[in-house]
């Protein structure tokens, strides 16, 4: 598909913001980025209480879980490690036919990495707001589509109009 066929940036948000707003008038809770609820939903009830977390799949109400993938070119993260199986569907059944885990690779995250997981995934994708002490004030504009307002203490964001 050539690129002049796909949205702009600007269009992109107005399909977003029309999307929230279909939704949300049909009764469904906007979790953020592009997810939706239903009110008696775990996931609605948990944000509500500031109990939502994100993992690299999704929001989740089990923090802290390990995700055990086993199809071809899933990934899986245990703890500080995340794992990728292959791609190639003879190197797949070649390990599985070996009795082996189908892994073509993984990466152990530092701990900066670890720290940036927390703040992406856990916090800031669910509350909205983080903790973050060693954070000068200030505005920075990311995409078109979100505007992160860093205070001394925290990361506030918003989708701009």
């Amino acid at each position: 598909m050539p690129e002049s066929a796909l949205p702009s940036p600007a269009e992109k948000l107005e399909i977003l913001q029309s999307t929230i707003a279909q939704l949300t008038d049909q009764g469904h809770i906007f979790m953020g980025m592009d997810y939706f609820a239903k009110p008696n939903d775990e996931l609605t009830i948990a944000q509500q209480a500031g109990q939502l977390h994100r993992n690299f799949q999704s929001y989740t109400t089990q923090p802290k879980s390990d995700l055990l993938s086993f199809r071809m070119t899933s990934i899986s993260m245990l703890q500080d490690v995340y794992l990728g199986n292959h791609k190639c569907l003879k190197d797949f059944y070649r390990a599985i036919d070996a009795h082996t885990l189908p892994i073509e690779k993984g990466v152990r995250l530092s701990k900066d990495n670890l720290i940036r997981r927390t703040v992406i995934c856990v916090n800031f994708n669910c509350q909205c707001q983080t903790w973050r002490p060693s954070i000068t004030s200030g505005l920075i504009a990311i995409s078109m589509t979100i505007l992160l307002q860093l205070c001394p203490n925290s990361i506030r964001w918003k989708l701009m109009a």
